[in-house]
Order: C-alpha cells, then sequence, then structure tokens
C-alpha cells in the first residue's frame, strides 16, 4: 500500500463510493443488504483516505497531475491534500462509517415503507463530495463540488417526504444554501476576471491585487466569501436553516451532516481567510468580524437550545452554538497572522481541535436521541426519561458526549475550548474586545452544561413516562457506532496531544513555515499540554483521571465495607397518592427561573432568527401564493364550465360547432 501513488488512493476511495451508490440502486427494498454494502464500500473507501491522509501528515501536502482541464476556463480538475484537507480525510469517513452501520437497523424499522435506494446512495455520495471539497485546488472545480455536495445533503433531508413539514425544511435548506452558494461563486467569478484563473495559486495574487485597486471590492468580496460560507457553517444569523433541515433528515443523516456539511463551511472560511487574504490590514478587520460572528452564534445558538423540547432541534441549535467557538478562535487567528504569529497558530489550532471534537461528539448526541427515537418513536422530552434503566450503553455514550461538548474535565471538548479560551484572553491584552468574547463563551459553556443536563434527565434518568414501553437497547450494529464515537472523545480528551501534534502541522500548511515547532506551543509534556512552555496554561488531564480513578476507587471501597442494605420500594410523595407521570420533573420546567430571567432582558431570544428568514418562509410556502390560487381559479372555472353540462343534446351540438369553428380558425392562421 506504501507504493501506491497518492492520486490513486484519492481517486479509488471516490470510485468505490460513487460505484457503491449505483450498486444500491439494484437491491430493490431490502434495507439490510443494501446496508451491508454500504459499510463495505465505505470501509474500503475509508481505509483510502486514511491511507492517504497518514502520508500527508508525515510527508507534507501531495498534489495530482490535472486529471481534466479546461484551457477555456483556466481551470483544472487538479488534487491537491495539505495537513487541513487530511484532517477532515480522518474524521470524516470515520463518523461516516459510523453513521453507515447505525442505519442498518434504524432505517430498517423507522421507515420499513422506504426504499434503502432513497437514502444509501446519496449518504455515499456525501462523503464522496465532502473528499471532493476539502481536495480540489481550484475555484471552479470547487464551487461543483460543493454544489454536488449540497445538493446530495438536501436530497437526505427531503427524505421523508410524506411530512410536509420536512419537506418545507427540505426547501428552506435547499434556497438558503443555494443563495450563499450564489455568494461564492460571485465571488469566484470576481477574482476569474482579475486573474484568468480559477487555481488556488492564481487567487492569492488575485485577491491582494484587487484589494489594492479598491479597498472597497475587496471588503465587499470577503463579505461575500463569509456570507457564503458561514451560512453553509450555521454562523449566526445565517443559521436559520439548520434546526429544520437537521430536524428533518433521519437521525443517522443527521449524524452525517454533523461532520460533513457545518465543518465545511468553517473548512471555507479558514481557506479563504488564512491563505488567500495577506494584507494585514484586512486581516485584522476581518479577524474581529470573524470573532465578533463566532460570539454571536456562540450566544444566541445555545440559549436558544435551551429553549428547546425537541431533542433534535435542541442539538441542532446548538451546532450554531459549537461553531462559534470556531469562529471566535479562527478569528484570532487571523487578527493576528501579521503581529504575533505563536497567539496567532494557537488559536488556529484551538478551533482546528474543537472542530475535531465537535465533529465526533456532536454525530454521536444525534445517534443517542436517535436511539432514543428508534425504541420509543419520540423526540418530545417531555413525553420521555427512564430509558437509561433499559438502554445503559446508550445513556453511557450520551452522558459521555454531553459532558464532552459541555467542556467537562477531562473529556475531549474541555481541552479544546480551554484553548479556545486561552486564546481569547491572551488576545485580549493586545486587544481587550477579544476579552470579552472570551467570557461570553466561558458563560455560555455553563449553559450548554445546563441545556444537556436537561437532555440527559429527561431522556434518560428518572421512570418510565406513561405509555412508554421499552424492553433493551437498541441493537448491536447500533451500539457499537456509539461506543466507537465515545471512546473518542475520552482519548482525544484524555490525550490531546495526539490532535494537537497532527494540528499543529496544519497550522504551518496554512499559515507557513514561521509556526513555532511544537514544544514552543505546547511544551514537552508528553501526557498534557503546557502553553507557551507553561507560562500560559498548563493542563494535565492523565493526572486528572489518575486521580478521579483513585477517589472511585475509595469510593466503591468505603461502600463495600459499609454493606448497606439495598431495598426496591415506592417512591414517598408525602403521603399523597400520585401517578408516577404527576411528579415527574419535565423538560419545560428545566431552568424555568433562568430561562424567564433571560426573557426579561431579551424577551425571545429566536427573534432575530425568525425575522431573518419569516420572508423566505412566506416566499417557500407555495401553497399560500402559487399552487391554492390556481387550483381555486381552475376549480371556479371547472365550475362555470360544469353549469353548460344541461343534459340538453343541442345545447352540445352547438358547443361542438363553437369548436369545430375555433378549430379551423386556427388552421387557417397557421397556414397563412
Amino acid at each position: 500500500m506504501a507504493n501506491i501513488p497518492s492520486q490513486w488512493l484519492l481517486i479509488s476511495a471516490l470510485g468505490i463510493l460513487t460505484v457503491a451508490s449505483l450498486l444500491i440502486g439494484l437491491l430493490g427494498r431490502n434495507w439490510q443488504k443494501s446496508g451491508v454494502v454500504a459499510v463495505v464500500s465505505m470501509m474500503a473507501a475509508s481505509i483510502a483516505t486514511w491511507l492517504l491522509a497518514a502520508r500527508v501528515f508525515v510527508l507534507g501536502p501531495v498534489s495530482t497531475s490535472p486529471l481534466l482541464r479546461f484551457d477555456l476556463l483556466g481551470s483544472s480538475l487538479t488534487f491537491h491534500v495539505d495537513r487541513l484537507s487530511a484532517v477532515f480525510l480522518l474524521v470524516v469517513p470515520f463518523v461516516g462509517l459510523a453513521a453507515l452501520m447505525y442505519a442498518i437497523e434504524y432505517m430498517a424499522k423507522v421507515y420499513p415503507n422506504r426504499a434503502p435506494g432513497r437514502y444509501y446512495p446519496f449518504a455515499l455520495l456525501l462523503l464522496a463530495t465532502t473528499i471532493g471539497v476539502v481536495t480540489v485546488s481550484d475555484l471552479f472545480f470547487f464551487f461543483v463540488f460543493w454544489e454536488m455536495m449540497t445538493l446530495v445533503s438536501w436530497v437526505l433531508v427531503w427524505f421523508d417526504r410524506e411530512d410536509k413539514q420536512k419537506v418545507q425544511a427540505a426547501w428552506i435548506y435547499f434556497f438558503a444554501t443555494h443563495a450563499a452558494a450564489a455568494c461564492i461563486l460571485i465571488a469566484a467569478l470576481v477574482i476569474y476576471s482579475n486573474a484568468n484563473s480559477f487555481a488556488f495559486e492564481d487567487v492569492t495574487a488575485s485577491v491582494a491585487r484587487i484589494i489594492q485597486n479598491s479597498t472597497i471590492l475587496g471588503h465587499l468580496l470577503m463579505s461575500l466569501f463569509l456570507v457564503g460560507f458561514g451560512t453553509k457553517a450555521g454562523m449566526f444569523p445565517l443559521g436559520g436553516w439548520l434546526p429544520k433541515a437537521y430536524s428533518a433528515a433521519p437521525s443517522p443523516a443527521s449524524a452525517a451532516f454533523a461532520s460533513t456539511m457545518t465543518k465545511l463551511g468553517i473548512y471555507g472560511i479558514a481557506r479563504v481567510f488564512l491563505q488567500f487574504l495577506e494584507i494585514p490590514s484586512f486581516r485584522e478587520v476581518w479577524g474581529v468580524i470573524i470573532a465578533a460572528f463566532g460570539a454571536l452564534s456562540i450566544f444566541f445558538g445555545t440559549l436558544s437550545a435551551l429553549r428547546e423540547e425537541d431533542s433534535k432541534r435542541l442539538l441542532s441549535f446548538h451546532i450554531i452554538g459549537q461553531i462559534g467557538y470556531m469562529l471566535l478562535g479562527i478569528g484570532i487567528g487571523i487578527f493576528f497572522l501579521s503581529s504575533n504569529v505563536f497567539l496567532a497558530s494557537t488559536a488556529l489550532i484551538a478551533a482546528l481541535y474543537h472542530l475535531v471534537n465537535n465533529a465526533i461528539y456532536k454525530p454521536l448526541l444525534f445517534l443517542n436521541v436517535g436511539a432514543a427515537e428508534y425504541k420509543t418513536g419520540l423526540r418530545d422530552l417531555n413525553k420521555l426519561g427512564g430509558l437509561g434503566a433499559f438502554m445503559p450503553i446508550t445513556m453511557t455514550a450520551a452522558i459521555i458526549a454531553a459532558l464532552s461538548i459541555a467542556g467537562i474535565p477531562p473529556f475531549n471538548g474541555f481541552a479544546s475550548k480551554w484553548l479556545v479560551y486561552q486564546s481569547a484572553f491572551q488576545g485580549g491584552l493586545r486587544f481587550p474586545l477579544f476579552l470579552l468574547l472570551g467570557l461570553v463563551a466561558m458563560f455560555i459553556s455553563l449553559v450548554t452544561l445546563a441545556s444537556f443536563m436537561k437532555l440527559i434527565g429527561s431522556v434518560f434518568l428518572g421512570k418510565l413516562a406513561a405509555g412508554v414501553k421499552v424492553d433493551a437497547d437498541v441493537p448491536r450494529s447500533m451500539s457499537i457506532p456509539q461506543i466507537g464515537l465515545s471512546l473518542a472523545c475520552l482519548l482525544l480528551g484524555v490525550f490531546p496531544m495526539l490532535a494537537l501534534v497532527l494540528l499543529r502541522g496544519t497550522a504551518q500548511d496554512v499559515l507557513g513555515p514561521l509556526v513555532p515547532v511544537y514544544a514552543s506551543l505546547f511544551g514537552y509534556n508528553p501526557v498534557g499540554i503546557d502553553l507557551g512552555g507553561g507560562k500560559v496554561g498548563i493542563w494535565n488531564p492523565v493526572y486528572l483521571v489518575v486521580a478521579l480513578f483513585v477517589s472511585m476507587l475509595i469510593a466503591y471501597g468505603i461502600v463495600s465495607v459499609g454493606r448497606a442494605p439495598a431495598r426496591e420500594t415506592e417512591s414517598w410523595y408525602g403521603g399523597e397518592q400520585a401517578e408516577p407521570d404527576e411528579v415527574r420533573f419535565k423538560a419545560h420546567g428545566f431552568c424555568l427561573p433562568f430561562k424567564e430571567a433571560f426573557t426579561v432582558v431579551f424577551p425571545r431570544i429566536e427573534t432575530p432568527r425568525i425575522r431573518l428568514i419569516s420572508s423566505v418562509q412566506k416566499l417557500l410556502n407555495f401553497d399560500a401564493w402559487l399552487y391554492r390560487p390556481i387550483t381555486d381559479w381552475l376549480g371556479t372555472l371547472a365550475d362555470r364550465m360544469s353549469r353548460t353540462h344541461t343534459g340538453v343534446p343541442q345545447v352540445y351540438m352547438i358547443w361542438q360547432l363553437i369548436g369545430m369553428i375555433l378549430v379551423f380558425a386556427i388552421l387557417l392562421s397557421l397556414n397563412r
């Protein structure tokens, strides 16, 4: 395998996924067979991409010769895989494989009357187009793969076409993301008009010339890129489509989206603003703008999630919040790129580390709530509860994922958030706004914890809700993906240096050779982080894990020595006879004082989001302004025509005569 050319590893991965997507269409309505073919194909493609990523991390970036050329456009299908691309080639296939394995049983039970050809081919093509987006080195073909990825994901959102609300959500996603794609296309055409080339190596020089010739046009160009990629990322206030689309898609597809779609928006922002933008003054301006939008996304996305009582909508709003941490880190990195390479490198690595972590625990959470829906058919947190006693594997995985996203040590979310905070506070010493943004991010992390306490408590703890019947955990093919992603959360949290070593090389590929060596950034500690050689901050997760393990052993020893008898009895309600459902603490009341306090300060957290897309929603309501008026008019016309049916033969003969006269008149006019 070591002698296989890099381009053949990449082409073989794309080919396997494409051929498998066509093959599954021939398997009919058998979900299990289609799922096995999809998983085997994904495994083969994943091995190819992992080998390619490993080669890039060890030997450096690789490029292919042009596979297709359009000389008239100054464009060629050329692949260039650097370490930023390799990060996606490692993570996305891993999560995609987990989501496909999970889907074998999930889709067969939840959608037994749907054809697997409506799901698996597009799930495979989603990974193929994602690989294309992160490896192509030409703006024209980047846009081609970007559009293909958008269309494939739209089909997955549109999967349940019999549900009117889900169909509407799919159309909102379609128009929002295509409007964003139009912004990217316009920006690409502006660059092409200046460079007569779409090649990435020509884009940087073209952007510099555009900015030198017209500062206003330069800012407009960057605005188009930010709107285009920010919409796809789910950045506030452009992510109004996201909770609808992610909720409409099947849970395995939502899990795959969580590691691809929004992350590709971050990839696009990183490429443009870190690699194509070289003017220092522009970097500072847009660094502040991106960091500010990141903090706004953290604030509004997370607080909106706290209000949600639908499990998938809650997770979807948290995507907006989590994207904010990545934008905050990238914004700080862009701002200091020309003045403080140490701080810029730390902030960028923190953002990418959080991207990797989020691409693991966020899909895991969608698989967790999908498992609850699989067993109960419910997503309303007020109607769930007590599943943990019957679904211990799912509950354990959900707790790990919840603690990870909340940033609780020693899970992976803490390490990346800690680096983002450190970057913000260090940057705040030089530009005070970053200090404020860092404090906002820290505060909202507590809201994230409260939100997932609500999710875990409402779904898994307490007694079973009335009418809910669960007898066992989900099948093994659904448990294994959850276990695998949970272990990844633990591994990247306890041993953060495994990711940081690779991401330091990623920063060097993006920022250039001036990026400090690993020891200067994160110290020589083999089991922790000594940020800035220990001068800025220290984090030793292995020591914490050992301390927690020893504490658990001591607690277990005390319990064992005490040998306190255990007994089961009915809950005591102060002498009152009450049904369990009457005394169950429901999700609606969780954090109610906090939500009421913020309602006074900010009447409705979602108001900016709703106002932004209300006009789009009206536009997409084709029934209201197009179909219904047409059908009403046709119905009225039909009623009037029906009045001609009097039952008198002479009347019908008159209508026939009129019709013949009209036909002859038309024929005579055509002959002229």
